[in-house]
């Protein structure tokens, strides 16, 4: 069985509900940013591709390592 310190349970809700809030404020500054001039290429890396790679971080980040 997993033991849990409760020190480490309040601190995992608080980083939840601190990227729960600030998570959509960063994504829709990204997506109302003015991409005018940019290359396609560049807006669809910025508009698509960084806010995915940010989730997946996130998820990364909070997942169980094994070792």
């Amino acid at each position: 069985m997993i033991k849990i310190d409760p020190r480490d349970a309040i601190i995992a809700s608080i980083a939840v509900f601190l990227i729960a809030v600030v998570m959509p404020i960063g994504l829709s500054q990204i997506y109302s940013a003015n991409t005018t001039g940019w290359d396609s290429a560049v807006k669809t890396i910025f508009t698509v591709l960084f806010p995915v790679l940010a989730i997946i971080g996130l998820v990364l980040h909070f997942l169980p390592k094994k070792g």
